[in-house]
């Protein structure tokens, strides 16, 4: 029973590690973008982020 509860604990740890790391690396990509002539629109919709998220990392 202990053994389960604590498979499953590491199990939803990594996948939301890994999650976390995919918005982070889209995070990272958006300066990117917009300094290459892209929207903000047009960055949000590519990397699947909202458009506060994208406005927030404008310079």
């Amino acid at each position: 029973m202990y053994q389960e509860a604590r498979e499953e604990g590491r199990e939803e740890g990594r996948v939301e590690g890994e999650q976390t790391g995919t918005v982070r690396g889209k995070l990272e990509a958006v300066p990117a973008l917009l300094a290459r002539g892209f929207s903000v629109e047009e960055t949000a919709q590519i990397l699947g982020l909202n458009i506060e998220q994208v406005q927030s990392l404008q310079p």
